[in-house]
C-alpha cells in the first residue's frame, strides 16, 4: 500500500473540511449581522413608536371614537392623539419595510395599502393628517403612500365617512344578512 498517497488522500480530505468549516462560519457570520441589522432597525423605530405610544395613553379609544364619526366635539387632546396613533403606524410601517429589506421579513404590502386605506384613513380627521403630511414623514415610504394616495381617489368623496357608516352598520344594522343567515340553516 502506498502511505504517501493515502497521506495525500487525507490532506486534501482534511483541507476541504476545513475551507467547508470556514465557508459554514462565513454564512453563520452572515445571518448572524442580518439578524443584527433587523434588531439594530426594529430598536431605533420602537424609541420612536413608544414616544407616540406615551402620547397616546389610555386616551386612545375615546379620541378615535370621536373621529372615526366626524364628531364635532374632536378636542385639541384628541387631536394631538389621533395625530400620535396615526405616526405611530406609519413608523410601523417603515419599521417593517426596512427590516424586510434585511432579508429576515416579508411585507404584504398591498395588505398595507388596504390597512392604511380603510383602517387608519376612513375619517376626515385622519384624512385631513393624511394631508397635512403627504411632504413630511410619508416621504419615508413614498411607494405606500402614492399607493395609499389611489386608493383613496378611487374610493372617492364618499371614503370620508367610511368608518362612519361602518359605526352605524355595528349599532343598527342586521345581525345575521339573508346570505350569512342561510348557512346556519
Amino acid at each position: 500500500m502506498n502511505w504517501d498517497r493515502t497521506n495525500q488522500f487525507l490532506q486534501i480530505g482534511a483541507n476541504l473540511a476545513l475551507l467547508a468549516g470556514l465557508i459554514l462560519v462565513g454564512v453563520q457570520i452572515s445571518e448572524t449581522n442580518r439578524i443584527t441589522n433587523a434588531q439594530f432597525i426594529a430598536d431605533d423605530y420602537a424609541t420612536t413608536m413608544s414616544t407616540y405610544e406615551l402620547i397616546i395613553g389610555e386616551s386612545l379609544s375615546e379620541a378615535l371614537g370621536k373621529a372615526q364619526v366626524n364628531s364635532v366635539d374632536l378636542t385639541n387632546e384628541n387631536l394631538v392623539v389621533v395625530h400620535a396613533y396615526l405616526a405611530r403606524e406609519w413608523y410601523r410601517s417603515v419599521r417593517d419595510r426596512a427590516i424586510s429589506e434585511t432579508g429576515y421579513t416579508d411585507v404584504n404590502f398591498e395588505l398595507d395599502v388596504t390597512e392604511w386605506t380603510f383602517s387608519n384613513l376612513g375619517n376626515e380627521t385622519a384624512l385631513r393628517w393624511w394631508t397635512l403630511n403627504q411632504n413630511g414623514m410619508l416621504n419615508l415610504y413614498p411607494e405606500l403612500r402614492e399607493a395609499v394616495n389611489e386608493r383613496i381617489a378611487g374610493q372617492g368623496e364618499t371614503h370620508k365617512n367610511f368608518h362612519q357608516r361602518r359605526t352605524t352598520e355595528l349599532q343598527g344594522g342586521s345581525i345575521y344578512p339573508q346570505k350569512i343567515l342561510s348557512r346556519f340553516q
